[in-house]
């Protein structure tokens, strides 16, 4: 393995891990479950980085990835995971429950309005 593979490996395993933290930090914060799958693909990405590590120092690990292409089938697996949490995000809104909640939004700075007017006559 060239010089530059094992850079790229390293710093996709950095980088990975990086935003596998950011990501389990606003799930935390949030607790949206489009998060914690986003957090799962970062795992993955950081594992597989992992694994192919190993590959570089340890000659039967590097015969066994290439041998049953490790890295096509956890690409594979990333593919699946983004696509299965895409089918569990939550529905629209209904268009009803959306026009009540524009139409609070532009009555609460008339009724501000009209307490400020009010405070100012008394």
């Amino acid at each position: 393995m060239e010089t530059l593979d094992i850079w790229l490996i390293a710093a996709t395993m950095m980088f990975s891990l990086f935003l596998l933290v950011i990501s389990l930090l606003a799930y935390m914060r949030e607790r949206e479950q489009i998060l914690l799958a986003v957090s799962v693909v970062f795992l993955v990405f950081f594992v597989k980085g992992l694994v192919l590590t190993l590959g570089i120092f340890m000659d039967s690990v590097f015969d066994a990835i290439n041998g049953w292409r490790f890295d096509r089938i956890i690409d594979l697996v990333i593919l699946l995971i983004l696509l299965l949490s895409s089918w569990k995000l939550p529905k629209h809104r209904r268009k009803e429950e959306t026009e009540v909640a524009q139409q609070e939004v532009l009555e609460e700075p008339i009724q501000e309005e009209t307490q400020e007017a009010s405070q100012e006559v008394e």
